[in-house]
């Protein structure tokens, strides 16, 4: 079994707890009514149980489009995959994708590499932590955590964004999930238990709170 960093602080939470991508997540919050109601001002899901993957080499790219993947043409762009997850472009010759609850991509990329990759074609393993935040009150957390613009952002450019949340270097994108407006946050693991902190001390002061991954993967039952 997979561990996600956050998991021993959403036990103190008293979510209702499942199971998805080997490891153990929190489908839902203990009250239903709070949890809209976080979804609707702020809300923080920890999705770390989804698969990732990291692909690096002069040949990464073309390796990506020999699969039939849409692979963003410049850096620091992304491109939807099919079950709901991403791919996105960190430099010429670097990307990372993460697959949605029912993608298979990542396991079929690493099946296909093996440890070692290809010439021209390496793979990275990937221990994120990952985050959704959604809410109409996003940007007012991002504000205080972040020194980008993100309300200037227009997410139908898929911009990548790489930079520093709380003093953590972080990846994040701009997408809907589940029909949710969200921002998607990934950082080192082992700094996911005080990114995590952090931004739900700020949640919670403004409204909002912990959600379950149920609620914006609704596959998860």
């Amino acid at each position: 079994m997979r561990q996600s960093p956050m998991e021993f602080l959403l036990t103190r939470l008293g979510v209702r707890f499942g199971e998805a991508g080997s490891m153990r997540i929190a489908l839902s919050a203990a009250d239903e009514k709070y949890e809209s109601s976080c979804i609707e001002n702020l809300g923080l899901a920890d999705t770390t149980f989804l698969y990732r993957i990291g692909l690096k080499g002069p040949k990464a790219g073309q390796f990506l489009v020999s699969l039939g993947l849409p692979v963003p043409q410049e850096p620091n762009h992304w491109e939807p995959l099919d079950g709901g997850g991403y791919l996105m472009r960190l430099g010429m010759s670097e990307f990372f994708l993460e697959d949605g609850p029912s993608g298979t991509f990542v396991k079929y990329i690493s099946e296909k590499l093996g440890p070692d990759g290809h010439a021209g074609v390496y793979p990275v393993r990937r221990q994120d932590a990952g985050m959704v935040l959604c809410g109409k009150m996003q940007n007012e957390l991002l504000a205080q955590t972040c020194n980008v613009n993100f309300a200037g952002m227009d997410g139908s450019d898929r911009i990548v964004v790489m930079t520093s949340m709380t003093g953590v270097s972080v990846v994040m994108i701009q997408a809907e999930v589940n029909g949710e407006p969200s921002w998607k946050i990934w950082c080192d693991g082992t700094f996911g238990h005080y990114l995590w902190d952090t931004l739900l001390e700020i949640a919670l002061e403004t409204g909002g709170g912990v959600i379950g991954c149920a609620r914006l993967y609704p596959e998860l039952g």
